[in-house]
């Protein structure tokens, strides 16, 4: 039955772990420990809303919980950062959702968690520096500094750069 449910969900919750993490060695990571915490508590699922969601809930709370053990946000020359040459290729014309993520990814990692909390999941403020354990100040300004960075990457994108 664990290998049924894993092959069911694996693909959708790569993706939530994927946009989570920095690369992929680390969302595997988090897949891996998002399965072990479900079959782990599956017993304490109470059939309250669907199956599903409580396993969506329990994977972003890993990937939240692995973003604070390796939180770090490297300070780089943000121009070098937001160049978009390997987003769009000429010759595949990537679709936007594909620059969304691959502009995400650039972003450094505490960035992308408030992004993705904020922007992508719809939690407001106050709840994401609550799961993140950070001040609401310091989240605003993660938040702010994501959304131009993602502002000016897209921009790059839409304009053929």
């Amino acid at each position: 039955m664990q290998k049924a449910l894993y092959d069911r969900y694996s693909g959708r919750f790569y993706m939530l772990c994927r946009r989570y993490t920095a690369d992929e060695c680390s969302a595997q990571e988090v897949l891996s420990d998002g399965f072990l915490q479900v079959f782990r508590n599956i017993d304490k699922y109470r059939g309250e809303g669907s199956f599903e969601g409580w396993m969506y809930t329990i994977f972003l709370r890993c990937a939240t919980k692995k973003h604070r053990h390796e939180s770090r946000c490297v300070e780089v020359d943000r121009d070098a950062d937001v160049e978009m040459t390997a987003v769009r290729d000429r010759e595949t014309d990537f679709d936007l959702r594909e620059a969304l993520l691959r502009s995400m990814r650039k972003l450094c990692d505490e960035e992308r968690h408030v992004f993705n909390l904020v922007a992508v999941e719809g939690y407001k403020l106050k709840e994401a520096a609550e799961m993140l354990k950070v001040n609401l100040s310091t989240l605003k300004s993660r938040y702010y500094k994501s959304l131009q960075r993602m502002k000016t990457m897209m921009e790059k994108y839409m304009s053929g750069e």
